[in-house]
């Protein structure tokens, strides 16, 4: 066995970054069947012969000839005792990002059960399944090709036959959805499968024909060497082989995963002031599967000033070390929802035009809201349906904060703040407002206006409705603030200084906070469209123009476009062939000074523009006709069964069409 293969895949699986991807050789020895076993069982049990050799087309004529539930029955007690045993089962314990397996025996997820000690584990049969944001605490056991518990005719029951399996890929299009984002970003491995295996090769073809080639390894365990031809096959696929048996493989990948790990998958971290708690992750998981509470990891990420000052907000470190203007808004909040004793909820809409710092005020608020005021923040997730928890799990999940709590801070939190930086609907503000009538910690909602009619406010009488303009005049003590402001940052993240007389200059001219940003931290003081545009022609490559035009066009529209989309895309307007890895290195190199990228828990990429001003005018210098094009193109790549790319058009159309804000045109 190649040692060293083995000591990086032990590496990337201790920091949590591989899916283990199990086959049927798994269990072949314990209770499970290979592929090939299972036809010879059932043959015997019916007494079946034929001329046939292919084990699928074999399954689908005994389904012709002695029914599909009594072949489907046979194969449920044929595998109902499977079981994983020693060494192999000590895989069970490492801590994967996620486990598919293409086995209907529950071996598997059984073993994953016992042996998880930091992890809850949920079996995914069906793509419905899958929560939107979440495994902060959890790995999921997905299975590819459904399961012996499920009963014939039923979501997630055993494709047995090459009709259950074209169903079957209709049926289960989210799961392929997380296993090619997973492909986007992790290494897989590859175990109890053989060379020949159909349904081995099956997914690495997909994933190849999704992906198109990138830098990923993944590796697989064979028993023996492959002949030339499977090997350089494999390689094409990104695939490094370990030759190993089985047990000897598991019993050596354990030792060397377990020795390697110093991450505490075990606890969360949340922030109690500028302190902190630690809970349980599998005491509440499932909140955590569903909701975004913030944790210490958001306060403490790094990000770089130039791209903060851009509009790269998905960290609140910044805030927290003070680089942002801090405005009398967000004390102005903070007042609000400190005061707030529960008689009412707390709406709180942020008004303002693009580039007037909405977002900021927003963020700096939380921010402050946390780290000095102990508070509980919960982000609500743009990519979410219901994104406010019911009163019995928000119960469950502040019992548990308050178990390990009590003894040091027995008042947190003080109270709960819910927020959005972008506008949200009336059902979820109404959500809200329910639950702030249930709940006894006051509840606030912090979110950017929904320019709501005053008419449809009436309808929350259980929210007390605060509106707060981020459109200022730039004079007096408010702008000799802002200059004291800008000529300390600006030490801080440029070797060189600017003039006060500079600054003024700035102020005067822009008015608004990003563009006086822009052009402040900018060498030349060159106004926020200047560089835009200088940035934009200085790009000599017009396929990436038209990669940041699909970009612009998302976030001019209120959305960030999913990574699949955006390649097709991206493919069809330039006549290119990129892979999934070229689409990350355009976002990295030339297209930087543009795009943002963001991804949530699953490993599901966005693309957008770090701005919505900066889109509008990108999309104002751009050609219409190009501009059109790409439109034309996103419609036509658009694939309606993934959900990912249906919630994008569709909240793109009720956003833009239904609910359009007078002062953007279609």
């Amino acid at each position: 066995m190649d040692t060293g293969l083995l000591n990086k895949l032990a590496d990337i699986i201790a920091m949590r970054k591989c899916v283990l991807f199990a086959g049927s050789g798994l269990t072949a020895e314990s209770g499970g069947a290979l592929w090939s076993q299972l036809v010879e069982h059932l043959e015997t049990e019916f007494r079946y012969s034929s001329p046939l050799q292919d084990n699928f087309e074999k399954l689908e004529d005994m389904d012709l000839k002695y029914g599909p539930k009594s072949v489907y029955q046979k194969i449920q007690l044929r595998l109902k005792g499977a079981t994983l045993v020693d060494p192999i089962k000590k895989l069970s314990s490492l801590p994967w990002f996620t486990v598919f397996t293409t086995n209907y025996d529950t071996a598997l997820e059984d073993s994953l059960g016992e042996m998880q000690i930091d992890f809850n584990v949920r079996t995914i049969c069906t793509g419905n399944e899958f929560p939107v944001t979440g495994l902060q605490s959890e790995i999921l056991c997905v299975k590819l090709m459904g399961s012996v518990d499920v009963e014939y005719g039923q979501p997630g029951a055993m494709v047995v036959d090459p009709g259950d399996y074209t169903v079957a890929k209709e049926d289960r299009i989210r799961i392929f959805d997380i296993l090619a984002n997973h492909a986007a970003h992790l290494s897989f491995l590859f175990i109890g499968y053989s060379f020949d295996d159909l349904l081995f090769l099956d997914v690495l073809r997909k994933l190849n024909k999704v992906l198109g080639k990138t830098n990923n390894i993944h590796y697989a365990v064979f028993k023996e060497e492959p002949e030339p031809e499977k090997k350089y096959l494999l390689n094409q696929y990104g695939v490094k082989i370990i030759v190993c048996d089985l047990k000897n493989f598991s019993s050596q990948l354990d030792e060397k995963a377990s020795e390697r790990s110093s991450v505490d998958y075990k606890h969360k971290k949340i922030p109690v002031g500028k302190e902190v708690i630690r809970v349980e992750s599998r005491a509440v998981g499932s909140f955590l599967s569903k909701y975004e509470p913030v944790f210490v990891d958001k306060l403490q990420e790094p990000v770089d000033p130039f791209f903060f000052f851009k509009g790269y907000t998905e960290s609140l470190n910044p805030f927290l070390q003070k680089w942002h203007f801090e405005r009398r808004d967000s004390k102005k909040i903070v007042d609000i929802v400190t005061k707030n004793k529960n008689e009412q909820t707390n709406i709180i809409y942020v008004e303002g035009s693009p580039g007037s710092g909405r977002t900021f005020i927003i963020l700096s608020s939380v921010c402050g809201l946390i780290t000095e005021h102990m508070s509980l923040a919960i982000r609500i997730s743009p990519q979410k349906n219901n994104p406010i928890p019911d009163n019995v799990e928000l119960e469950e999940f502040l019992q548990e904060l308050r178990r390990v709590s009590a003894e040091a801070f027995p008042s947190f939190p003080t109270n709960i703040i819910f927020w959005s930086e972008t506008p949200l609907e009336n059902v979820t503000i109404a959500e809200v407002g329910k639950l702030g009538k249930k709940s006894d910690v006051p509840i606030s909602l912090i979110c950017e206006d929904t320019k709501i009619p005053p008419e449809e406010r009436k309808k929350f009488p259980e929210c007390k409705n605060f509106h707060i303009d981020a459109n200022v005049t730039l004079s007096g003590e408010i702008k000799k603030e802002l200059q004291s402001y800008l000529l300390d940052v600006i030490k801080q993240i440029r070797s060189e200084e600017i003039s006060t007389e500079k600054v003024e200059e700035v102020i005067l001219s822009e008015k608004q906070f990003l563009p006086i940003m822009y052009r402040t931290i900018d060498p030349s003081q060159r106004s926020i469209n200047q560089i835009i545009e200088d940035d934009f022609t200085k790009i000599e490559n017009e396929n990436v123009k038209r990669y940041i035009e699909i970009c612009s066009i998302a976030t001019f529209f209120g959305r960030d476009i999913p990574l699949f989309l955006l390649r097709k895309t991206y493919n069809s307007v330039t006549g290119q062939d990129a892979s999934i890895t070229d689409v990350f290195d355009i976002a990295k190199q030339e297209g930087k000074d543009f795009v943002k990228v963001t991804e949530n828990v699953y490993k599901e990429s966005f693309f957008s523009i770090f701005h919505d001003v900066v889109a509008e005018h990108l999309i104002h210098i751009s050609d219409n006709n190009k501009l059109e094009d790409i439109l034309i193109r996103i419609a036509e790549n658009i694939d309606l069964k993934s959900r990912l790319e249906a919630s994008f058009i569709g909240n793109m159309l009720i956003a833009n069409v239904v609910n359009r804000p007078t002062h953007k045109p279609l």
